[in-house]
């Protein structure tokens, strides 16, 4: 239970200390505010707050979920949970609500009604005292410039079935297991509530209701097991739950029909949409361990993310857990040629700090790297695969006249073809993504869905190294390492954080060792290339060409504007004048950058400035 934060022990003192203006008032004064509140219900959608009115009354959520949304072209939204204060400053400052606020689910919200408020601020100054602090104090730590989807801890989970079968006997049971090692937690279904006796149970009745809530303050998480049909308890379980999980019983076939929609996903996505449902699919102990035809599920199922639970993999339960908390993890490498080294030894630095990412992303070679680390693989053997391909097999031996490219695409091509499963990214046993950049249209390229093989070959050499790949709908695809700002959107959609974002910190060049006028001919050149057997010169010159287009590929920006809020960039340092296409270095730097990681994590953990350490167990 490391980590998860108990709203329901707080006293009423503490609930109102979480309004800035009052959280140097004494108990007293708070006693006195707390006999001037009274607790209210919303209801599923019902709005709380309209913008553009007067706020009358402040809030404080004490149980349930709302959510807040902005009149905008794209409005930005957040979700607000137990201890969120609404619309503080508008209330004080007498402004008019600049955003709506919804309820997500049944909530409960402690209210202080203006009048209220200001009948006892005339007779206690330091109450109007506290309220202008609270106007004029800035507030601490800088905001972020692109607000994004916060998602607070879930307290309730519906388990549903998808597809025909019932959602397996013993799956509620498994999972409550794996929430165990994080929170309390009880299972809830209509049975076990009585309705199956004759007559069943009203579940408006005030007092079902009371010990509902009775039951949700005493867990910190609740599991609603609905029916295999709609029925009074399943439209209950989907409308209460803030994470809504679809159970389907996966048979292993590859081939074969879209799967239908059963008819309680069919309410779940008719009263919450696609995006509040996540899918897991039990496979069939009977067949192989092998992932195949995820894409028969996904047809008719655009859900928020989807995930694999294997015979006998007690970590997929353990992940699906973390996912469903809010509590998951991610690792995003971005990276061009040699330089993915960096992001395999920052991993391996995490991974021996006791952090276990529950998905993965990247662009360029990091994409390589990422797909390598989602299929299980040890880093170190990473680094091998890596070597074989590109020093063992030089796969980029050969070089073109520069039509396309400066190498010949097609033995990378075959290797890719050798050491790389030919599986769909459906298919992966755990959550990955890969982006790259698409030339025909201008766009990133997000491979969710799709050939493994594609993903990685789009990605690995950055442009003008080999030709772009051309996809079978005639889109060219490269290196997504040159998009700005590296595309996290996907990893954000799966996870809040803490996600670790790995890449390499390129040094500058420096002054040129060389005057312009002295740099050698282009016939010397020429020579040089044709006769490979002779000598090269040992001068100082310019960075070598792929250096110039791995620099210039390298534009992640100010990080500040795209990294969310429990983020962490690693940014490994590369040793000055090593080469991108120096693949004998790819150990050397590998181990480089485990060392640097290790460092860097011990430093920001004795600063406090590490996220990852609310994601580690043993923390």
């Amino acid at each position: 239970m490391a980590g998860f934060e108990r709203m329901r022990h707080k006293s009423p003192a503490e609930w109102l200390k979480s309004v800035r203006a009052f959280e140097a008032m004494s108990d007293k004064v708070l006693k006195r505010l707390y006999a001037e509140c009274h607790l209210q219900t919303i209801e599923r959608g019902e709005t709380l707050v309209k913008a553009g009115d007067v706020p009358e009354a402040l809030y404080i959520v004490t149980s349930g979920r709302l959510r807040t949304s902005r009149f905008a072209t794209e409005p930005a939204r957040a979700e607000l949970g137990p201890g969120a204060v609404l619309a503080e400053t508008a209330f004080f400052a007498r402004e008019p609500h600049v955003t709506s606020i919804t309820a997500v689910r049944a909530s409960i919200v402690l209210k202080l009604e203006w009048e209220s408020f200001k009948a006892l601020a005339e007779s206690a100054p330091e109450v109007w005292q506290g309220a202008i602090s609270s106007l004029i104090r800035p507030r601490e730590g800088k905001l972020p410039a692109r607000p994004r989807v916060s998602a607070d801890r879930a307290r309730s989970l519906a388990i549903c079935p998808a597809g025909s079968d019932p959602v397996p006997p013993d799956f509620a049971d498994r999972l409550a297991h794996a929430i165990e090692q994080r929170a309390e937690c009880q299972i809830l279904s209509s049975e076990g509530l009585g309705q199956d006796l004759p007559g069943g149970i009203a579940l408006d009745d005030p007092q079902v209701v009371h010990w509902l809530k009775e039951q949700e303050s005493r867990f910190d998480v609740i599991i609603l097991v609905t029916d295999a049909e709609p029925t009074p308890w399943t439209e209950r379980a989907i409308a209460e739950a803030d994470e809504i999980c679809l159970i389907g019983t996966h048979d292993g076939g590859r081939l074969g029909t879209p799967v239908p929609l059963g008819p309680v996903e069919e309410l779940a996505f008719e009263m919450r949409g696609a995006d509040a449902c996540r899918l897991a699919l039990f496979h069939d102990p009977r067949r192989g361990v092998a992932i195949s035809g995820t894409r028969r599920w996904l047809e008719y199922r655009p859900v928020r993310s989807h995930h694999h639970l294997r015979p006998n993999a007690a970590k997929d339960f353990e992940r699906l857990a973390r996912f469903m908390l809010g509590q998951s993890t991610g690792y995003f490498a971005t990276a061009s040629g040699v330089f993915g080294a960096a992001a395999l030894g920052i991993f391996k630095a995490v991974q021996a700090s006791g952090f276990e990412p529950d998905c993965f992303g990247g662009t360029g070679a990091g994409a390589a790297v990422a797909a390598c680390l989602a299929l299980g693989m040890d880093p170190d053997d990473v680094d091998q695969l890596v070597t074989e391909i590109m020093v063992d097999r030089r796969a980029l031996r050969r070089k073109n006249w520069p039509l396309f490219s400066l190498y010949d695409q097609r033995a990378l091509d075959r290797l890719i073809l050798k050491h790389f499963p030919d599986t769909d990214l459906a298919d992966m046993p755990v959550p990955y993504y890969a982006a790259s950049a698409n030339l025909s249209t201008g766009d990133s390229h997000i491979h969710s869905l799709g050939n493994l093989q594609v993903a990685v070959r789009a990605n690995w050499p950055f442009p003008g190294l080999l030709p772009p790949f051309v996809d079978e709908e005639g889109q060219m695809l490269t290196d997504g390492s040159v998009i700005t700002p590296p595309p996290l959107q996907p990893m954000h959609r799966l996870n809040a954080g803490p996600n670790v974002v790995a890449k390499a910190a390129l040094a500058p060049f420096g002054k040129s060792p060389v005057r312009y006028r002295d740099l050698p001919a282009w016939q010397k050149k020429q020579a040089a290339f044709r006769l490979p057997w002779q000598p090269k010169p040992d001068e100082p010159g310019l960075p070598s060409f792929e250096n110039l287009l791995a620099v210039l590929n390298d534009r992640a920006g100010d990080e500040e504007e795209w990294l969310g809020p429990l983020d962490m960039l690693l940014a490994a340092p590369i040793p000055s004048g090593t080469d991108v296409m120096a693949w004998r270095e790819h150990s050397r730097l590998k181990d480089l950058s485990y060392q640097w990681a290790l460092n860097e994590l011990e430093k920001r953990a004795a600063t406090g400035n590490l996220p990852l350490v609310a994601a580690i167990p043993s923390s």
